[in-house]
Parts: C-alpha cells; sequence; structure tokens
C-alpha cells in the first residue's frame, strides 16, 4: 500500500460545517486522488472523501456538539447536503458511532449496504460487514430502514435491530419491541409478537422454535442447523435439536479472518490487515 502524509501546507482552514479529527490513535487513511494518506488530528476531511481505518486505528470527527466515532477496521464516506442541513455517513463496513445533537427534524443518517438509521437526536452505534448490519441505541430513538425488504422500524434506547441480505428487520432490547412495518405502512411484525419471540428466545427450552431467534441472539446463524443435526439423538423431533439453531457458531467466527482484500485505489467492502 502507498501511504503519505498529509500536510499542512495544503491544510484547509476550519469552518463550523467542518468534520475535524478530535481524537486520533493508528493508522487513518483518506484517498486522495486515489493515493492513500495518513490522517492526523486536527485536521479536517473534505465533503465525500474516504475514510479508512486500519485494526488498531480510531478516529473521533467532530462538528460542534456532534461526533461521529470510527473503529478499528472501518471505511466510510461523510457527505453533507448542501443547502440543507443534513449529514450522511455511508459505511462500507466496520463500526460507526453516532453522537447527534437534538433537532426538531430528522438531520443525520448512517447508510450501509443493508439498512439505513436515520435520526432528530441520538446516540447511537452501527455495525456493518459483509453479512449484514446491526443497530445498538444508547440513547434517543432511531428510524431504520431494510435497504432491501424496504422494511421499518421505530427503535428505542436499550433497543437493537439487525438484518442480512433478504432477512427481515429483527428487534431485540429492553420494553416494549417496536412493530416493524413494511412500505406501504403494514405492520409484518408486531410488538406483540416481538416481546413474545424475545422471551422465547430466552426461554432456553429446546423444544421450542428457536429459529426466528438466532439474529436476535447473535447465534446459529449459518452454523446452527448443521451442529443440530450432527447432535441429534435419532428421536426426529423428540428432542428439538433439528430446531437448535441457537446452540450453532455465532457470527464471531469470522472475526478470526480479516476478510477478503481489495485495491487500494477503489473503496468497497473488503477489509484489510493493520501493518503498523
Amino acid at each position: 500500500m502507498l501511504l503519505a502524509t498529509l500536510g499542512s501546507a495544503i491544510a484547509m482552514p476550519v469552518s463550523a460545517d467542518d468534520w475535524v479529527a478530535s481524537k486520533l490513535r493508528g493508522v487513518v487513511l483518506t484517498l486522495v486522488d486515489g493515493q492513500w494518506v495518513k490522517l492526523e488530528r486536527g485536521q479536517t476531511v473534505p465533503d465525500d472523501r474516504v475514510i479508512r481505518t486500519l485494526k488498531t486505528g480510531r478516529v473521533v470527527f467532530q462538528r460542534g456538539a456532534e461526533t461521529i466515532e470510527l473503529g478499528g477496521d472501518t471505511q466510510v464516506q461523510i457527505f453533507d447536503r448542501s443547502g440543507k442541513r443534513f449529514t450522511t455517513v455511508k459505511q462500507y463496513f466496520g463500526t460507526v458511532g453516532v453522537e447527534a445533537e437534538v433537532q426538531d427534524v430528522q438531520h443525520f443518517g448512517v447508510q450501509t449496504p443493508y439498512l439505513a438509521a436515520v435520526v432528530k437526536g441520538t446516540k447511537f452505534v452501527v455495525t456493518s460487514d459483509e453479512d449484514g448490519a446491526r443497530v445498538d441505541v444508547k440513547r434517543g430513538q432511531v428510524a431504520v430502514q431494510d435497504s432491501d425488504t424496504n422494511q421499518s422500524t421505530l427503535v428505542a434506547a436499550g433497543q437493537s435491530v439487525e438484518t442480512s441480505s433478504g432477512a427481515p428487520l429483527d428487534v431485540s432490547g429492553k420494553g416494549e419491541l417496536p412493530d416493524v412495518v413494511d412500505a406501504r405502512g403494514r405492520v409484518v411484525a408486531s410488538s406483540e409478537t416481538n416481546t413474545q419471540r424475545l422471551s422465547v428466545g430466552n426461554s432456553g427450552d429446546d423444544n421450542s422454535d428457536s429459529s426466528s431467534n438466532t439474529r436476535s441472539n447473535g447465534n446459529g446463524i449459518g452454523n446452527g442447523n448443521g451442529n443440530g443435526i450432527g447432535n441429534g439423538n435419532g428421536n426426529g423431533n423428540g428432542n428439538g435439536n433439528g430446531n437448535g439453531n441457537g446452540n450453532g457458531n455465532s457470527e464471531g467466527d469470522s472475526e478470526a479472518d480479516d476478510g477478503p482484500g481489495r485495491s487500494d485505489d477503489n473503496p468497497g467492502r473488503g477489509r484489510e490487515k493493520d501493518d503498523d
């Protein structure tokens, strides 16, 4: 990888609308004229510039009272709509934390390949990879829409929503869970259904249908059915092992692999190891 350092000779003056790297550690890069350039603390990032953190890289961008925090192995672009104060973070992969000031209108959003989250004012974290995306709300409420199914929901503090390609929105967390509606506003998963599903997922009863809970609990995706069949006792449905997705391998298995590489010159969803 070719790296350059963005020197003070081309530093831009800071304005009230600029995102400034207020905190930074590790390797954080921006794509300038097809070349990856190291970002330094205190520098601003122009609109729509591709930003990437390597595995040990962390950065917090600040604009007034609002912040965008990038975890390690993350790639984004930040867009500010001209003429109207609306910020969109396009997240290719990784972990993005947002703290947006409270306003009367929606003015901040995060867009991943799987879902979009839009807020008026809140604190939330979006995690995205090649398998799907998840939103965890820390404060306030976040409107989330699935990019494939156009289903949407309003997630409150202490709650999460996740999805993967072709799968419906899956809500979990504290309190009464929100309805999930389709593009026409019809309820496809009610708060009562979500609450019952959460209760079933936590019961630990092998005889219950746990397949609808696998993504809520982060377990058994892709591998759960294989293990369920492998551990069967030959009793068919007697022990419910065929549905034992909850005991399968977690999505976390993919963390052992830094994922497919890609060209340094083009933003995408591949990941790259940190070579500090």
